[in-house]
């Protein structure tokens, strides 16, 4: 064989293995992304189905046991919390916008069941305080001691009144940040996941309502007296 002819055989050789090489290489990442879509899928279906669940609950009847959904509200933050950190264990370098478009929606979502379980956890402690509270200033004893105790409990009715406030205020706000967080992530969810606008809107309504009406309720119990 001529030199010549041997050194084309050669190059068309290296050429076929980079070739083949690089499309080794394209195929292995085109696998791994596939590995990595798949896998945040799973994560944001399950917090957007918990979320789903858990504003579907806001609209239960106001007789039921408000406790018993506390801890479904908790359960479903723990849930989404686990979520996040699976999502960071990910290695986000297949795809790192999905990852980042992934992280705000989990943290987001997360956030929004966390704050939704505090805010129904301190009103239920607000209606307990409240109740002792009325149930001691209905009695009949003007004592110092009487008084020491009103003014205490009077105290733990506004401490738990501040911390519902401020869980239901970072609650209503999340809510008008999700369609944000929500839209990022939209095509790895599907249309029947995605949480839709109005039921958002009519979940902070809701807690809205529930905010002044509860804020109503306050203000009833700071005009109670604590002296003569």
């Amino acid at each position: 064989m001529a030199p010549d002819s041997a050194k084309k055989t050669i190059v068309v050789a290296v050429v076929g293995l980079l070739v083949a090489a690089g499309f080794g290489y394209w195929a292995y990442q085109k696998q791994k992304q596939r590995e990595l879509h798949r896998a945040v899928a799973v994560l944001l279906k399950d917090s957007s189905t918990r979320m789903r669940d858990a504003l579907g609950i806001e609209a239960a009847p106001p007789t039921l046991n408000r406790a018993r959904f506390v801890k479904t509200f908790e359960g479903h933050a723990l849930t989404a919390e686990r979520n996040l950190q699976l999502l960071k264990r990910l290695n986000a370098a297949w795809d790192r916008a999905l990852v980042d478009a992934a992280d705000d929606f989990l943290l987001t979502t997360r956030e929004i069941l966390k704050q939704q379980a505090e805010s129904h956890r301190h009103r239920l402690l607000l209606s307990e305080s409240a109740r002792e509270l009325r149930e001691h200033m209905g009695a009949d004893d003007r004592t110092g001691a009487w008084v020491q105790e009103a003014v205490k409990r009077k105290e733990h009715a506004e401490k738990d009144y501040r911390n519902y406030r401020l869980a239901a205020s970072a609650y209503t706000k999340l809510l008008e940040q999700f369609p944000a967080s929500q839209q990022k992530v939209a095509p790895y969810l599907g249309p029947t996941l995605l949480i839709e606008d109005a039921a958002l809107t009519q979940a902070r309504r809701g807690a809205l309502e529930i905010e002044k009406q509860v804020t109503l309720e306050i203000e009833k119990l700071r005009q109670l007296h604590t002296t003569r």
